[in-house]
């Protein structure tokens, strides 16, 4: 392998390892914030009633960001626990 494609794959690991590190925990925060805002915070601000279905909804439309950061997490202490 030459100099180039070494350098290559050392930024490509290092970009993939910038996104399992903070790329997708940030996404987790954001969904979580956008629950909350949405639901709670504005209703409040605008003073309305908080629609439950509605929040519901957006929890459901966030549970797979949440969900797959858990798997990651899940199979990350699996691998170090070997």
């Amino acid at each position: 392998m030459g100099w180039l494609s070494a350098k290559a794959v050392k930024w490509s690991d290092a970009l993939v390892c910038l996104g399992r590190k903070i790329w997708r925990p940030m996404m987790g925060v954001a969904a979580a914030l956008t629950v909350f805002v949405n639901g709670v915070v504005i209703p409040l601000w605008n003073q309305e009633t908080i629609i439950i279905s509605d929040l519901a909804l957006m929890l459901t439309a966030c549970a797979p960001i949440m969900a797959a950061r858990g798997i990651e997490v899940y199979k990350s202490k699996k691998l170090e626990a070997e």
